[in-house]
């Protein structure tokens, strides 16, 4: 085709008319007749000249341009699903089955494969469990403690309840009662402290000494 007439009765050159023709034939087997076309085009046609070179097209190279918007769109759908796929493999997100032979399935049997997302959440969910029951038991190893304090207190009460009532009973002051605790209790401690001698003399005394030898004597 040397020249392409319009309808407005304006021509356009060989070149931007065959160009323009190879971009709308383009166009309508990609489905994509409703993207703008080059601004080399746009600038030296009008869009009544579009609009005849289309028809002209559509009446010597018929072509079902409804099945190409379809498919056009389900590729891109699939184009951006496999973009959706990709980055969630970047982020750790999504683990997809690759289809080899015993590959890990998905939940529910799922050839997708298995999703990151989930099983991190279920690791939380499990140390999370794990945390609660830790401070179970520390709570109750804690309330037996406290309760055995609370026992042994009580015990070392009666005790000594026990012992003011002997004291009072058998007529000794209350005060000379603990008088005589107290040196009970430093007498023990002494004799602890010096249990594990074999001879009779006392403690710091050198048998050797006169006064060590009267009080062996004696």
């Amino acid at each position: 085709m040397n020249q392409l007439n319009v309808a407005s009765s304006f021509t356009v050159s060989p070149n931007i008319g065959n160009r323009l023709l190879a971009v709308l034939q383009g166009r309508r087997i990609a489905g994509t007749l409703d993207l703008e076309l080059p601004t080399d085009i746009t600038r030296s046609v009008y869009q009544t000249n579009i609009d005849t070179a289309l028809q002209w097209l559509r009446e010597n190279y018929p072509y079902d341009e409804d099945a190409a918007i379809i498919a056009r769109i389900e590729r891109e759908e699939r184009e951006e699903e496999e973009k959706l796929i990709r980055r969630a493999e970047q982020l750790g997100l999504y683990k997809p089955q690759s289809g080899s032979y015993e590959n890990e399935l998905g939940e529910n049997d799922d050839i997708s494969g298995k999703s990151v997302l989930k099983e991190a959440r279920k690791q939380n969910e499990a140390r999370r469990r794990e945390e609660e029951e830790r401070d179970r038991r520390e709570w109750l190893e804690g309330e037996a403690q406290d309760r055995a304090k609370l026992q042994h207190q009580i015990q070392q009460n009666t005790a000594l309840q026990k012992a003011q009532e002997s004291a009072i009973t058998e007529g000794m002051d209350i005060t000379s009662y603990f008088i005589l605790l107290s040196s009970l209790s430093t007498y023990n401690i002494c004799s602890a402290a010096s249990g594990g001698s074999k001879g009779t003399s006392s403690p710091g005394m050198d048998s050797k000494t006169p006064s060590a030898r009267y009080e062996l004597g004696h």
